[in-house]
């Protein structure tokens, strides 16, 4: 219905954007998530300062690519 709706309202090229706006979202969500439990375990070991900062800029590599570690930096700075 909601995928009708954009269609009507904005024409088929922009509704399949859209969806494809929020799938992006959602897998960035999943990833996010999945990020943050691991980041947890990885605080919960102890590490000292170095050693911790290191272990979660290589998690951030795992989960995200270019620009999206800047985003994962910037939302882990503001938790």
């Amino acid at each position: 219905a909601l995928q009708a709706w954009r269609e009507d309202a904005f024409g088929a090229e922009a509704a399949e954007r859209l969806a494809q706006v929020e799938a992006d979202q959602q897998e960035w969500d999943q990833r996010w998530r999945a990020y943050q439990q691991q980041r947890s375990q990885l605080e919960s070991l102890g590490l000292a300062g170095p050693e911790r900062e290191a272990a979660i800029r290589r998690l951030r590599e795992q989960f995200f690519t270019g620009p999206e570690r800047y985003r994962a930096e910037a939302l882990d700075s503001i938790q």
